[in-house]
Order: C-alpha cells, then structure tokens, then sequence
C-alpha cells in the first residue's frame, strides 16, 4: 500500500485505488468514462453537478475535477 496525506492507494485483483475510489488511467478509457456519462443518460435524470459528484465519488485521476469542469 502507498500511503498518502489523505487516502491509501492500494491494488485489488489488478485494479488501483485510491481509498475506495476505483483510479481511471490516463487515456482511452478515461474519454470513454466521460463521454458515456455525458453522452449517456446519466446527466439527464440527476442534472451535471450531481453526475459529477457520483463521478468523483467512485473514481479518481489526477486534477479530476478540472477535467470534469471542461466538459
């Protein structure tokens, strides 16, 4: 385990995460995440804020709410 000031990061069957927070890698699967929430019907019955609030509560990447802010 990799312990930071505020959360553990640790690996379960392959995965990283940062305390319960699944880590999404830089790339494709990132856009993919994004654009399906955006793209998808996620964003229609519970509005962006609140999309972006479950976004960051089950995921992380680095400067995540910057990223949700340019979409």
């Amino acid at each position: 385990m990799l312990e930071t000031s505020h959360e553990l990061f640790h690996q379960e069957h392959g995965f990283l995460f940062k305390g319960a927070r699944l880590c999404i890698p830089k790339g494709g699967i990132r856009e993919l995440l994004i654009n399906e929430v955006y793209g998808g019907t996620l964003v229609r019955p519970f509005g962006i804020e609140k999309t972006c609030g479950m976004l960051k509560e089950h995921y992380y990447w680095p400067k995540m709410a910057k990223t949700l802010n340019m979409w």
